[in-house]
């Protein structure tokens, strides 16, 4: 049996973790999110009581927690943006207003086509959000974090690299709460409405 520590350390290629995260991650969070989703739009239908604040208020929460980690890499620019729209829906799901309610579910749509890559217009790139992040792989990652890119030290890659693997799920996580937190929005916002 070989010794675990004189083993070579390999890490993926960019490509390579890209395949296995849209053959393995992107199948099971989706069937995960649809079960929970569609858990919660059966029960509206059928008149069960759902405490829809509560789960945008987490899904907010969400966004906000996750966003923490995506401070520290190239594309920290946009955390504002998911900061903001994370805060204002908490705000007007405190505030109880049809209007902020509203403008929560526009934000929450623009957010969710931001991260799919659909707003060529004002990112200038038709890539995705979690395609852009798997792209920081090699020589940037190692020079964003202060790393020398020496082989001889392959802790140094693996951590860099494993880091911008974990801002991809990040990213994905992100990228499908945003379709859920606009229909519960418009959810929450059909019971005001009809109250």
């Amino acid at each position: 049996m070989a010794d675990v520590n004189q083993m070579p350390m390999t890490t993926l290629s960019p490509n390579d973790t890209e395949y296995h995260l849209h053959r393995v991650m992107i199948p099971v969070m989706g069937i995960l999110f649809g079960l929970f989703f569609t858990l919660v739009v059966l029960a509206k239908v059928f008149n069960q009581n759902i405490p829809l604040k509560s789960l945008c208020l987490g899904i907010s929460g969400l966004q906000i927690f996750l966003t923490v980690f995506l401070w520290f890499n190239y594309l920290w620019f946009y955390n504002p943006m998911f900061l903001f729209f994370a805060a204002f829906t908490i705000y007007s799901i405190l505030r109880n207003d049809d209007q902020s309610l509203f403008w929560s579910i526009i934000l929450s749509i623009f957010c969710g086509l931001f991260l799919s890559g659909h707003l060529i217009i004002i990112t200038g790139n038709p890539t995705n959000f979690v395609d852009s992040i798997l792209s920081f792989y090699g020589n940037e990652c190692w020079e964003f974090y202060n790393y020398y890119n020496d082989f001889r030290i392959p802790t140094h890659k693996t951590l860099c690299e494993g880091y911008v693997n974990f801002l991809a799920i990040v990213g994905y996580v992100l990228l499908l709460i945003q379709p859920i937190q606009a229909v519960f929005l418009y959810l929450l916002r059909q019971s005001h409405v009809s109250v």
